[in-house]
Formats: C-alpha cells, sequence, structure tokens
C-alpha cells in the first residue's frame, strides 16, 4: 500500500506514456530527476542529456516547480496547454513522466517554505542517483529561486548523497574543472524536437535555434576533446556537489569560485 506521503505525490505525477509505474520508478536505484522552473527549461538546458540517459534505459523524471501560466491561473487553458507540450517534449526525448507542482512564480517568491517542502518530498521519495538544478549563473529570478530552495532544503532536510549537477538555460559555461561536457551530437536533432514542441513558447522567440546555436558554440569553443569535429552539438553541467558537501558554502560563493576555476583554467590553456 502506499504511504500518505506517495499517495500526495501520485497526484502530481503524469506518466509520458500509458503504464509507467510510478511505485517502481520510485524504487529504481538509477532515476536522473530534473528539476526545471518552467515547463521548457528541461528540454533547452538538458534536453540532449535526457535523451541519451533514456537511451541508454536510465529512468529521467522532471519535475515542473511551475505551470508556466501568470499568478493564479493554475487550472487555466494556459497551464494545460504548456502540460500537453511539456508531455510532448519528453515522449520525444524518451523521459518516463514528470510532476507537475500546483504552483506558479508569484508563489515561489511569497510562499517558498511550501515550495520547498513538496521539492524535498519528491527528491527523497525519488532517491535519484543524479539530480539536474539551473545552474547559478542563470539570470532568470524564478531559475535563481528554485536553485536556492532545493539546496537549502537539502541540506536541511535530506542527507543527499547523489550526484548534483547545473545546467544552463539560456547561456554557455566557460570550461572549468567542474564543468561538465556532454556530447549529444547524436541526438540533437531530438533536443530540437523537443523544444519546438513548447509552441506557445517558440512563437515568440526562436529557442530552438538559439539554444542549439549555444550548443554548437560550446562544441567548437569550450569541448574538451580538441581535434574532435564530429562533435557538433555539447551541452555543459556544473558538479555542483560541493553544495551540499559544505553546507557553510553559500551559493554566491561557490558561483564565485567555480567562474574563479575557470578563469584559472582559461589562464593555463593561454600560456605558451
Amino acid at each position: 500500500m502506499m504511504g500518505t506521503d506517495r499517495r500526495d505525490i501520485a497526484e502530481l505525477f503524469a506518466p509520458v506514456k500509458p503504464g509507467v509505474s510510478l511505485v517502481r520508478l520510485l524504487g529504481h536505484k538509477h532515476v536522473h530527476l530534473v528539476i526545471s522552473p518552467h515547463p521548457d527549461d528541461d528540454v533547452i538546458g538538458a534536453g540532449g542529456m535526457m535523451a541519451l540517459l533514456a537511451g541508454s534505459r536510465r529512468p529521467v523524471v522532471v519535475v515542473y516547480v511551475t505551470s508556466g501560466a501568470p499568478a493564479g491561473r493554475f487550472r487555466s487553458g494556459v497551464t494545460l496547454a504548456r502540460r500537453g507540450e511539456a508531455l510532448e517534449a519528453l515522449r520525444l526525448i524518451g523521459a518516463r513522466g514528470a510532476f507537475f507542482l500546483p504552483f506558479t512564480a508569484q508563489d515561489v517568491r511569497a510562499t517558498p517554505e511550501r515550495v520547498r517542502a513538496l521539492l524535498i518530498k519528491i527528491i527523497r521519495l525519488a532517491a535519484p542517483r543524479a539530480l539536474y538544478l539551473p545552474c547559478p549563473f542563470e539570470r532568470h529570478a524564478t531559475h535563481q529561486a528554485v536553485t536556492h530552495m532545493v539546496v537549502s532544503g537539502i541540506r536541511r532536510q535530506y542527507p543527499y548523497a547523489g550526484e548534483l549537477w547545473g545546467y544552463s538555460v539560456w547561456s554557455t559555461l566557460l570550461p572549468s574543472p567542474l564543468v561538465k561536457s556532454v556530447d549529444i551530437s547524436q541526438v540533437a536533432h531530438l533536443k530540437r524536437r523537443a523544444i519546438e514542441q513548447h509552441v506557445s513558447q517558440v512563437a515568440v522567440k526562436d529557442y530552438a535555434d538559439g539554444v542549439l546555436g549555444c550548443n554548437r558554440h560550446a562544441a567548437v569553443f569550450n569541448s574538451i576533446l580538441p581535434g574532435r569535429k564530429n562533435i557538433r552539438y555539447v551541452e555543459q553541467f556544473l558538479d555542483m556537489r560541493m553544495l551540499v558537501q559544505n553546507r557553510r558554502l553559500s551559493i554566491e560563493r561557490f558561483a564565485r569560485l567555480a567562474l574563479f576555476q575557470a578563469m584559472v583554467d582559461v589562464d593555463a590553456q593561454s600560456r605558451p
């Protein structure tokens, strides 16, 4: 029988395909959990990696923290449309399912403890092998708030020991010992199609071209495998485990340390 926590969580879960068992999914030892502030941040920042994991039979699950709709309109047509777009994008890249939380961006600002509690409950139940968050260099206020609340929640409530990676939504990262480059060339077409499923968003901005452009830029200039011309698209992930290993380290100080490491690496590579 499902415990109370699992029953509550089950009401928020939507499988990508019929027949996906949440009970079996939460008991899988190789779950990769992506925390996405809005529907579309996940595939924009990590869609290629998600497709690679799914192709290797690693269960990929997303948590959409906000509905993507304006404040006070969680059950509006906007929310339903964005939910459908997100599920279709996840189907394309092979993810198992997603949790759609009942919050808006205003809720993230006004009731952070409530949002944090539900996020930590899901992370605790999923016990992921790897957890993915927006990296500390994100410019969007909601992205920053979600990362802060997950890190602080883990520190206070859950002794997380898995991998912790930061993904970038709108920009590339400087090369650094803390940055992992993932070759997504073979699944870049799936990432593009997944982004394009978010019709309501790409109608405003050409996210697919912009994001794949960033991934192309990373492959040309920031690849850790110089000379490999077959690498055309790269996603980058910032190793953020330091934040849970050292609870006194603020996210802001960690970001400065990560930037310092990147600048030291650039200086070393530029020397004759």
